[in-house]
């Protein structure tokens, strides 16, 4: 009987090693997955600090060469840097396209574009910036750019939508007063007045603060005096 007892206490007690020795493995186990998850995000964000540096640099060179292509008068030198910069730009927006040097890279070609009166490349890039960085603090800037462009065009339908997207999305962007009233001034040479007089309006109630507003209390009056 005694020996039986002996037995049975063995066994428990082999259970108990058992089950500690497998929570000691899975201990092991977890710890080593967490040390490997630690190190994962260590090295991620070692690189994505370096991409950002290397990223940052690279457009502060191209912004310092599109400054010296605005000034250069000599043509050759002009259009050699040019080539240059737009290669650059390229390089930068195709392999770092997540990062803010991508944002500047746009704005920085659209502004090379829109020097050259080449509207809808300008329009394009200025566009990518909203569709592609919508949180930025260049996309209200960037769409209000690409309205300029499509006036420029004569596509004042493109203009429209992307003046309604500004004004829509961005409320608190300095460049709505501004929106609403070349709104008003493109619905005015579309002889849509009563459309005019309604972004005229908004302008006035929503922002009397700006200088656009007395501008667009002027046209209300115009606009009600020729209605007469």
């Amino acid at each position: 009987m005694s020996k039986e007892k002996l037995t049975l206490k063995q066994k428990i007690v082999e259970r108990i090693e058992n089950f500690f020795n497998r929570q000691f493995t899975l201990f092991w186990i977890i710890l080593g997955v967490v040390v490997l998850v630690l190190i994962g995000i260590f090295v991620w964000n070692e690189i994505d600090k370096r991409v950002k540096q290397e990223s940052a640099s690279l457009v502060e060179e191209a912004q310092g060469k599109y400054a010296k292509w605005i000034s250069e008068s000599d043509e050759d030198k002009k259009a050699a840097l040019e080539e240059e910069l737009l290669a650059d730009l390229s390089m930068i927006i195709k392999n770092y396209p997540d990062q803010y040097a991508t944002q500047r890279a746009l704005i920085i070609r659209g502004n090379l574009y829109y020097e050259k009166e080449e509207w809808q490349k300008a329009a394009i890039d200025y566009s990518d910036v909203a569709n592609s960085f919508p949180k930025s603090f260049y996309a209200p800037i960037a769409l209000f750019n690409a309205a300029m462009c499509y006036e420029e065009t004569d596509e004042a339908g493109s203009a429209m939508g992307i003046l309604t997207k500004l004004i829509t999305s961005y409320k608190d962007s300095y460049n709505v007063p501004y929106a609403l009233y070349t709104m008003g001034r493109i619905s005015e040479q579309r002889g849509q007045n009563s459309d005019a007089e309604k972004y005229y309006t908004q302008l006035k109630e929503d922002y009397s603060y700006s200088n656009w507003s007395k501008l667009a209390q002027n046209r209300i009056i115009y606009l009600k005096i020729q209605g007469q």
